[in-house]
């Protein structure tokens, strides 16, 4: 059964937002938890990876050009699903970092381009 891993993750934390106005939540405590949400988030979605890889993986079929693609897919959503498990919310945000300033060009592009098509796809605004 599939389960949203957000909500999942939220039910671990107090939500900081049910507070009343006069009692506000210190931005540190805030920052924690949402830390902790993001962690936890990423977990569960890597469980989740791992165990439709495993049931994609599991799905008997002619050894045809789709059960090889099948296979190949199962195996990337395994792999995906165990990294994000394993390496969790700061570790993925810390590769990715890396990679930016290992290569910062192909991240500029790719924000560029992102930017055009949202530009492109998102209604103006007439004044």
């Amino acid at each position: 059964m599939w389960t949203n891993p957000i909500k999942h993750a939220a039910s671990a934390f107090q939500n900081p937002w049910r507070q009343s106005v006069a009692t506000p939540l210190p931005a540190k405590e805030l920052a924690t938890g949402l830390a902790r949400i993001a962690e936890d988030a990423t977990a569960a979605l890597g469980k989740h990876l791992q165990t439709l890889g495993r049931s994609l993986g599991e799905s008997k079929g002619s050894m045809g050009l789709g059960s090889v693609a099948s296979f190949t897919a199962a195996k990337s959503l395994e792999k995906t699903g165990k990294y994000l498990e394993t390496e969790g919310f700061h570790g993925v945000v810390g590769d990715v970092g890396s990679q930016v300033k290992k290569n910062p060009l192909p991240f500029v592009l790719a924000g560029i381009g992102l930017g055009f098509l949202a530009a492109r796809l998102l209604p103006s605004r007439k004044r």
